[in-house]
């Protein structure tokens, strides 16, 4: 028997307690039901959704828009403390919308790490100014 002495690395026991860390919270919650995280911002018009969500594929980004839900599918990359090693997690998000829309509107943009969906109310409901006259 050969014994070989390895000199201990603290950054290396610790990144890889670190993954195993994140392997764990993985296994033990639903499949990264909070990711990714979205501001909402509204007004008369319509409802823009915005996520900072680095490192995804824009072609690999599933996007479903229902009359008062929006889906969001995809693959993000997850860190690995082995070089060379990626792995990918797969996520889906729904979020309820603050009121209806007119899905065969929608627009979808990723740049810079930040996916930026916008949303119009239907026409019917849309509020809009009504001019009064005078006299």
């Amino acid at each position: 028997m050969r014994l070989v002495h390895e000199r201990w690395n603290p950054w290396r026991d610790l990144a890889r307690l670190q993954h195993d860390v994140q392997r764990l919270a993985r296994h033990n919650r639903p499949a990264d039901a909070e990711y990714p995280p979205f501001n909402v911002y509204q007004n008369a018009e319509e409802v823009v959704l915005t996520s900072v969500a680095p490192g995804l594929d824009p072609a690999g980004i599933d996007l479903e828009v229902g009359a008062d839900a929006v889906t969001v599918r995809g693959q993000r990359p997850v860190w690995s403390p082995e070089p060379g090693q990626s792995e990918t997690v797969e996520f889906s998000r729904t979020l309820k919308l603050p009121f209806p829309v007119d899905s065969q509107s929608a627009e979808a943009g990723y740049e810079r790490g930040v996916l930026t969906i916008r949303l119009r109310r239907p026409v019917s409901q849309q509020s809009r100014k009504v001019p009064v006259a005078a006299g």
